[in-house]
């Protein structure tokens, strides 16, 4: 264990170093949010520790050369220390702040904890030991010192949170110690630098009057013909089949590509008191913002999740540049895009393209143009929404020829249409047993139409002589195979 007064001499000494420089101290509170924070502090004793470690590990101020108080303390040696302590406090450098797992608890022992990526660390801590349980959330600040993984800093703070693997990939990408005190201070007082509210997403409502103001957001921005405040309620009763979270990520990935930032927030926000304000069964009839006020504050948990398209950019892009050289890999890269959507229950808005471009696959394929198979996935994505104008203009080119009986003869006629026939019920057979027939089935059973207007079009790419993919000009042959240029055909 660190020997007592080991860190708080080199916090002593910082913090009294910065005094001397009043202008930089200013700064120093200015940037750290303290006037707005001591507002909203009930402990400004706990709130000065998370100050005074800010400045000591995480701040770089004028008044040390631009570096931190730690650093800097570290290369002049300002107390002539010997290098044997030295040595130590060099070791400190390399910390890790953030948030934490606790995986497990030895009393008066150590506390076993997993960062974001799932690295463990063993973690001698006497006091934590006896205060902390399994499966919490903390956020704290560690180094190895002298081989033993210690807590540095100046307080342990329990977070009521369970993080997602979503999440968790979030907070990674903000980069290694981007988590610091400065943000461990705004989150546990509520404060941002700026005085803060009560969240709009607490408001209490009557739950009539919050679904109507939902109902009225997807209105706006188009949405109200694919959900609606029934469709939640329906999610959100029965969680079995829907489980917690569904309705925010469902949200998420229903909204059009061509909504605002701001209507994509205040559709968010219009959901989220929704949520807090309809009661569930599983609460006994009461409203989660009911259920969460009878509770004690350290004993309120919330499940945070982020979601992102880019989750699922790369295996789209992948599948569509694979389609004019490729259409059988193409083909099985969106099967196994329609699958992980599948699992992962996500009702993404673009489904019927997937579905429009894995028939176009099959058909690609075909010699004479023709796959009982590629011709239901093109029905199916106008099924999910019967505005895809590319999905209509491929039915109209592919399909729709075949119906044409004007160029057969009388007596053929009937033969022609049992053949035709013949084809879409192998098609619907065939359909019945693939993943995009249990995608759809899980479209229809949640309640959700992927209806709107588009009037987009795969981002298409061709294979080079030499290997490479280039986008496909506007004068190359269509990659459909009509004969025309891509401008006056499936580019037009």
């Amino acid at each position: 264990m660190l020997r007592k007064g080991f860190l708080g001499l080199v916090s002593d000494w910082v913090a009294h170093s910065l005094d001397a420089h009043p202008r930089d101290l200013g700064i120093a509170l200015k940037a750290f949010g303290m006037d707005s924070l001591v507002r909203h502090a009930g402990d400004t004793e706990d709130l000065s520790m998370l100050l005074s470690e800010w400045i000591v590990f995480d701040h770089t101020s004028p008044a040390f050369g631009g570096m931190t108080g730690l650093a800097y303390f570290c290369s002049h040696n300002p107390l002539r220390l010997p290098e044997s302590d030295m040595s130590a406090y060099r070791e400190l450098l390399d910390f890790q702040v953030g948030y934490f797992e606790v995986v497990s608890v030895k009393p008066a022992q150590s506390v076993v904890l997993h960062d974001m990526k799932g690295t463990e660390y063993d973690v001698a801590d006497i006091s934590s030991s006896m205060n902390l349980t399994a499966g919490g959330t903390i956020w704290t600040r560690i180094a190895q010192i002298a081989g033993v993984y210690q807590m540095v800093g100046s307080q342990v703070v329990r977070e009521p949170f369970t993080y997602s693997p979503n999440m968790k990939k979030t907070i990674i990408a903000w980069g290694k110690n981007a988590v610091d005190a400065k943000h461990a201070a705004t989150m546990k007082y509520g404060g941002n630098g700026t005085d803060t509210k009560k969240s709009d997403d607490d408001k209490y409502l009557p739950e009539k009057e919050a679904a109507q103001a939902f109902d009225e957001a997807l209105a706006v921005a188009g949405m109200n013909s694919m959900i609606s405040s029934a469709t939640i309620k329906k999610w959100e009763n029965n969680e079995r089949k829907f489980p917690l979270g569904f309705s925010m990520k469902a949200v998420f990935f229903l909204m059009p590509e061509n909504l605002t930032s701001k209507q994509r927030d205040h559709i968010s926000s219009m959901l989220q008191i929704y949520l807090h304000n309809l009661p569930r069964k599983v609460l006994k009839g009461k409203t989660p913002l009911q259920a969460s006020a009878e509770q004690k504050s350290e004993e309120r948990h919330f499940d945070v999740d982020m979601y992102s398209y880019e989750d699922y950019a790369d295996d789209i892009h992948g599948a569509n540049a694979l389609m004019p050289h490729d259409p059988e890999k193409a083909y099985t890269a969106y099967e196994r895009l329609i699958r992980r959507l599948l699992d992962e229950k996500v009702p993404i808005i673009t489904a019927f393209r997937i579905f429009c471009n894995a028939g176009l696959c099959l058909l690609m394929q075909s010699k004479d143009g023709i796959d009982p198979l590629g011709f239901e996935l093109i029905y199916a994505s106008l099924r999910l929404n019967p505005l895809y104008d590319f999905g209509l203009r491929q039915k109209e080119r592919r399909i729709d020829p075949l119906h044409n009986l004007s160029g057969v003869p009388k007596k053929d006629r009937l033969f022609s249409k049992g053949l035709i026939s013949l084809i879409e019920d192998r098609g619907r057979n065939r359909y019945r047993r693939t993943v995009f027939r249990k995608y759809e089935k899980s479209l229809e059973e949640a309640g959700i139409s992927l209806t709107y207007k588009t009037a987009t079009t795969p981002t298409l790419f061709r294979a080079r002589k030499d290997g490479a993919m280039v986008k496909i000009g506007r004068n190359d042959p269509c990659y459909c195979g009509s004969g025309k240029k891509f401008k006056k055909c499936c580019g037009k």
